[in-house]
């Protein structure tokens, strides 16, 4: 029989064995490829408010002032710092504010920033840790750092894009979905640090 006519024969028998074959390699090359591209980020943090509007620059002004509180996180020899805005307020997607949640339920994101409304619905929902450890300068029942009020903000080129105060707060460790994974833990560590970096730089502003 001919190389051809085998190659036929091959096809004929096992064509859907082939084409699944060649289907999950293609899954499996495309995943590597996202895994190994994917940006490896110091640090994942969200602005989260309610009734205040929420603008690039304030995205940006975050994703800055987070890089140079926080360090290089993973040894890559670069910061980088992904910052993502949540509304939560009236007229907020339930959809894709469930879908960010999820995230800060699962204990993926640990440092997070808001206004009023945005902290107190975090508050509400039982999802932050009180700051009593860290500071005594607190708003919002102690689970709040307002740097809105802090002369580092004051002193930190740009602050003035956010037309309302800017609290800090952290996720609490205890209440996530996998509060024992390392992962988590780390996340929550990271957080911790950036915030006491916060307020030991406030501190020495003069």
């Amino acid at each position: 029989m001919s190389l051809r006519l085998k190659a036929e024969n091959l096809w004929y028998h096992y064509k859907f064995h082939i084409l699944a074959s060649i289907f999950l390699l293609v899954v499996f090359v495309v995943s590597l490829h996202s895994c190994v591209t994917r940006p490896k980020y110091d640090m994942q943090v969200y602005y989260v408010t309610g009734s205040s509007p929420m603008y690039t620059e304030q995205i940006s002004w975050i994703e800055s002032f987070v890089s140079s509180q926080c360090g290089d996180v993973n040894g890559d020899g670069e910061i980088t710092v992904s910052v993502t805005g949540v509304r939560v307020g009236d007229g907020s997607d339930p959809t894709e504010r469930a879908k960010n949640l999820n995230a800060v339920q699962a204990g993926d994101v640990m440092l997070l920033f808001g206004d009023a409304s945005g902290i107190d619905y975090l508050y509400r929902n039982g999802y932050l840790q009180p700051l009593t450890d860290f500071t005594d300068d607190l708003d919002g029942e102690g689970y709040a750092w307002n740097l809105s009020r802090s002369d580092l903000s004051s002193k930190t080129e740009g602050f003035d894009v956010f037309s309302h105060n800017l609290y800090v707060s952290l996720r609490a460790l205890e209440g996530t979905w996998s509060s024992a994974r390392s992962t988590t833990k780390a996340n929550y560590e990271v957080a911790c640090n950036t915030l006491r970096s916060m307020i030991a730089a406030d501190a020495t502003v003069e």
